[in-house]
């Protein structure tokens, strides 16, 4: 709660299959398709495994980063990867990651979109979208089998990109 201004949450496995069917549809409705790749710095919760297991089912790439990066980190991990998307948890403990991400896409052309997680009372700049205020009350599971059917994901397909510091220091 203290990261992140969010009490804690348990989710049994039918809650969970339906949060990530609502996310899946949020993607959608974000512009994201298969094989786009977003980069995730979001705090660990219980909504950070829902939106990789969304992102899987459509066939999206999530590259996981580690909150503590910045600008400088954040940078060429951004055009090695040409993402599409920065999706954030809009504040982790005091730094704005909202407001930095926004300023990460002016700079990237490849990124159309920011999402953050901004928690129910959390304000966003302008131009952030709230993955978690516009997730849809149910999913619309008609929308997600024609999805599935027009994009099929398979075991060949890439889940992540993962990156390392290493012994150099800048991520790899």
């Amino acid at each position: 709660q203290a990261i992140t201004g969010e009490a804690p949450q348990r989710l049994g496995w039918a809650a969970l299959q339906q949060l990530v069917d609502r996310l899946a549809c949020a993607l959608l409705d974000a512009g994201l398709v298969k094989d786009d790749i977003v980069v995730v710095q979001m705090a660990n919760s219980h909504a950070l495994p829902a939106l990789y297991l969304a992102c899987a089912r459509l066939g999206i790439v999530a590259s996981p980063v580690v909150a503590q990066y910045r600008e400088h980190e954040l940078a060429p991990i951004i055009a090695r990867t040409g993402a599409r998307a920065l999706i954030v948890s809009a504040r982790i403990g005091q730094h704005d990651h909202a407001a930095m991400a926004l300023g990460l896409q002016a700079r990237h052309p490849s990124v159309r979109r920011v999402l953050a997680y901004a928690g129910p009372d959390a304000l966003l700049p302008p131009g952030v979208v709230d993955l978690w205020r516009s997730l849809p009350d149910t999913a619309d599971a008609a929308r997600l089998a024609r999805h599935d059917a027009a994009h099929p994901v398979s075991a060949d397909d890439a889940v992540c990109i993962l990156w390392t510091s290493g012994s150099e220091g800048r991520a790899k």
